[in-house]
This record gives C-alpha cells, sequence and structure tokens, in this order.
C-alpha cells in the first residue's frame, strides 16, 4: 500500500517471528530491473504493522520511484 505498486512492481519480503520480535527482510527493484534496494529491520511484534509501513517509507525513498511508469 505505501508504495502504491501495480502488477509491474518487482517487490519481495519476507517476515519471521521469534517470540516477540519480528524480522522483516524486503526488496525493491527499478522498473528495468537494473537496481536493487533491500532494507531488513526487527522491533517488537505489536509494532509488526508499523514496521511494514517504515520499511516501505524507506525503500520507495531510496528507490526515487524509479520502480513506477
Amino acid at each position: 500500500k505505501v508504495l502504491e505498486g501495480d502488477c509491474e512492481t518487482a517487490v519481495g519480503v519476507i517476515a519471521n517471528i521469534n517470540r516477540d520480535i519480528v524480522n522483516i527482510e524486503a526488496e525493491l527493484f527499478s522498473l528495468d530491473g537494473e537496481k536493487r534496494f533491500y532494507y531488513k529491520a526487527s522491533k517488537n511484534l505489536s509494532s509488526a504493522q508499523e514496521l511494514g509501513k517504515e520499511i516501505g517509507e524507506i525503500l520507495k525513498k531510496e528507490s526515487k520511484n524509479s520502480y513506477k511508469r
């Protein structure tokens, strides 16, 4: 939702939970596939949704919307 992507948006996310900590790794690729933007972070499980939004904002900023037409 944060990225406002479509079916051409190359994004991958994996999350795992260890006790009360959620670990999220996400990557986003430019539309031409030449640039990769990656971020990894962890937070308390109760803040998982907030963490997902934060990572989306970081990837969006770093990529300068190069993943969109």
